[in-house]
């Protein structure tokens, strides 16, 4: 059961890195439809929040680069740190945002 997360699983990329995948389309999804709904006004973001909730992340892999950590959990932080980033910068250009 276990070899599943190590072992070729699909296309030569194992489970684990499947999960990796997945989790960052289903953030970049996320993302996307929040920024959809501020363009429509059903969203006001708070430029503070969101730019600290990319913040910690993208300083996070900055620090996992230089560690040289595994590039597949590297690649999910960056994730956690990107979607937020594309918020903010979004929000930046509506004027509904706080």
């Amino acid at each position: 059961m276990f070899n599943a997360l190590t072992n070729n699983f699909l296309l030569g990329t194992s489970l684990a890195h499947w999960l990796v995948i997945i989790s960052s389309g289903l953030s970049l999804t996320g993302a996307f439809a929040y920024i959809r709904d501020m363009f429509k006004g059903k969203s006001k973001p708070n430029l503070v929040t969101w730019g600290l909730w990319a913040f910690a992340p993208l300083v996070a892999t900055g620090a996992a680069l230089s560690a040289d950590a595994d590039s597949w959990a590297t690649l999910r932080i960056f994730m956690s740190g990107f979607s937020p980033l594309l918020v903010t910068i979004f929000a930046l250009f509506i004027s509904q945002s706080h």
